[in-house]
């Protein structure tokens, strides 16, 4: 199992973690986070290679605007109907942001900024 399984399954499994981040590139900088330990500075310009792409799709149960999916369950009826309709593969992972869903393909093949923006804008169009 790599490090970051190793990782995850060490985190859903105890007391003292409340929400987990990663960031889905290589970045080129790096800060130092509250104790002192390196953390990625994500930014797209600092980006060097990606391994995904990816949609998060919000829900707000009492969103007024249209704007927002209201359940869960709405929000994933859609995502796997336009899935299936733009003939896209099914989802490598998907998470429960806990404001609604991040839906990622992740590629075998760490992809550079160039080549991974017309998947990218092509998924957003």
């Amino acid at each position: 199992m790599g490090d970051f399984l190793k990782f995850a399954c060490w985190a859903v499994n105890t007391n003292t973690i409340k929400e987990v981040w990663f960031c889905t590139s290589l970045q080129s900088q790096a800060d130092k986070n509250s104790k002192g330990n390196p953390k990625a500075k994500r930014l797209h310009q600092n980006a060097l290679l990606l391994k995904s792409i990816w949609i998060d799709i919000d829900v707000k149960s009492n969103d007024a605007t249209g704007k927002h999916y209201l359940t869960i369950a709405d929000a994933w009826d859609a995502i796997t109907k336009f899935r299936a309709a733009v003939g896209l593969p099914q989802f490598s992972a998907v998470v429960s942001s806990g404001g609604g869903l991040h839906i990622y393909w992740i590629s075998k093949t760490p992809m550079t900024p160039d080549v991974w923006r017309p998947y990218a804008e092509g998924l957003k169009a």
